[in-house]
């Protein structure tokens, strides 16, 4: 089999593999192990934004300190053209991180949003 047409096959055990990792119980991610985050991060990345957004909210609680769960909420929201809660995601990640790197992007992406 050509190795285009192997790498196609292999798409759907990928994507069954990915959400079979993530559905897994929440509540199973240990102290300093940011797993749930991981789950939403992959999920996001395979555009599935709604299914993403459990797991990032999850991440926000059990890791308050981190800002990566805040930001890819915020992203989950734009690219499901829910704007009005992009934007409030966005100002989110501004008001608890200010001095960080999402706070800077979110900072652009509001602006990109209003158009400036």
């Amino acid at each position: 089999m050509p190795k285009v047409l192997s790498a196609l096959a292999l798409m759907p055990v990928r994507l069954a593999l990915l959400l079979g990792i993530c559905l897994l119980p929440m509540s199973s991610a240990q102290a300093g192990d940011n797993n749930t985050f991981e789950c939403g991060r992959n999920l996001f990345n395979s555009k599935m934004y709604k299914q993403a957004l459990p797991y990032l909210k999850s991440s926000e609680t059990l890791f308050s300190y981190d800002n990566r769960a805040f930001y890819y909420e915020a992203l989950c929201y734009h690219r499901m053209g829910q704007i009005n809660a992009a934007m409030s995601a966005y100002q989110n990640v501004i008001a608890k991180f200010p001095d960080s790197d999402a706070a800077e992007l979110s900072k652009k992406a509001i602006a990109s949003i209003r158009g400036v």
